[in-house]
């Protein structure tokens, strides 16, 4: 990349959790902008931050891991970081998440900069502390939210990943005029349809959390595996709730595998291998939803159709009917009558896979909408100057 081109700093306090590979793979795709990562601290075994130049506060100064937790609690950094990223001379700084935008204010205002903040799922959806878990937690919610009008009127630049999204922002008191829905994206020159496979395979690919809907899964696959003995779940990703979805598969007799975490590389293959793609999210018991997540996105642009709910950003996505299959949340009965439906018929899925991929590549192609967002970063830099 041309070291002419203008520097976007691309920021997230944990330098990239393992399920943060949407971010990479949003900036690959930068055309007209250098991208920089810059950070905290930087988690290990997390997504490949792909060569893009990195500074790490906890490996950039003296003490480095010691100022990087004083800047997460009280957002101060030390002035020999702020000048290790002025040389990278930034034009923007954009964080991801919510809680990222509020660290990333005191940065912004530093380096003089404006300041772009992507809001994806339970940052814009959480609006209830006293539902959230550990008193701990509750406060770090109430603070979040009694601060999020001070983002909201200092940020240049707000992005929803989906309308939905958008419009519990609008919720929460950000300016409708100041909230731009851009997705992620997904790249179709990289996941393009394959053979369809004759495994009758239904593949789950997420974070084992609440609202990923997995125990509803679970128990839906225990219905169509009563029709249809032969139909086998995967279930790709790893968290919280893992031990007990496994002793619910394993209480319930669900011919289920377990993979864990799984590289890019992969989980493609798991695709590959994969009739349907089932996404059953749900809304947790504190809020928590999802904006709009990327394996709906991959699945559909390998012409893979998607079997999920109407949650969320996913009915943006999924075309009921033409690309996937959408029922109500929780309700299990609904998706195993549409797995069933689906996997019985090899003529209906490959018209919704050929539709499906012609859908994401019209709508849903990251090189237009990484140059939506970079038209977004010329905006916002005219103006700021």
């Amino acid at each position: 990349m041309s070291e002419a081109l203008p520097t976007a700093l691309i920021f997230r306090r944990d330098l990239l959790g393992w399920s943060e590979t949407f971010i990479p793979r949003q900036v690959r795709h930068y055309l007209r902008y250098r991208p920089v990562y810059a950070g905290l601290s930087r988690v290990v075994g997390g997504a490949d931050l792909e060569m893009v130049p990195t500074s790490v506060l906890a490996d950039s100064v003296r003490a480095g891991r010691l100022r990087s937790q004083i800047a997460r609690r009280v957002g101060w950094y030390p002035s020999a970081w702020i000048r290790r990223l002025a040389t990278w001379q930034p034009k923007i700084l954009h964080a991801h998440f919510g809680p990222d935008g509020l660290a990333a204010m005191g940065l912004a205002k530093r380096l003089k900069v404006p300041l772009v903040v992507t809001f994806h799922g339970f940052d814009a959806t959480v609006v209830d502390p006293e539902r959230m878990g550990s008193s701990r937690t509750r406060r770090r919610a109430r603070v979040y939210l009694k601060k999020l009008h001070e983002l909201f009127s200092y940020a240049e630049g707000i992005i929803a990943v989906s309308q939905f999204i958008r419009e519990c922002l609008i919720g929460l008191g950000c300016p409708p005029t100041k909230v731009l829905v851009i997705p992620l994206g997904i790249d179709c020159d990289e996941f393009t349809p394959d053979l369809p496979t004759s495994d009758p395979r239904v593949l789950f690919i997420g974070r084992l959390m609440e609202k990923k809907g997995c125990a509803h899964l679970l128990r839906a696959m225990k219905q169509v595996q009563t029709h249809m003995p032969s139909a086998e779940l995967v279930i790709v990703g790893d968290g919280p709730l893992r031990g007990s979805l496994e002793q619910q598969a394993y209480d319930d007799q669900v011919r289920v595998t377990f993979c864990g975490r799984q590289t890019p590389v992969q989980v493609r293959e798991w695709l590959i291998r994969s009739q349907l793609v089932a996404v059953p999210s749900i809304t947790a018991a504190n809020g928590d939803a999802e904006g709009l997540p990327t394996v709906v996105m991959e699945a559909l642009a390998m012409g893979i159709p998607v079997v999920g709910s109407k949650h969320a950003g996913i009915p943006e996505a999924v075309r009921h009917g033409e690309t996937g299959l959408l029922s109500s949340e929780g309700d299990e009965s609904g998706l195993a009558e549409n797995l069933l439906q689906l996997l019985g018929d090899h003529s209906r899925r490959h018209g919704m896979g050929v539709m499906a991929a012609a859908d994401m590549r019209d709508r849903f192609s990251q090189n237009r909408l990484v140059e939506r967002l970079e038209s977004l970063y010329d905006r916002l830099q005219s103006r700021f100057d």
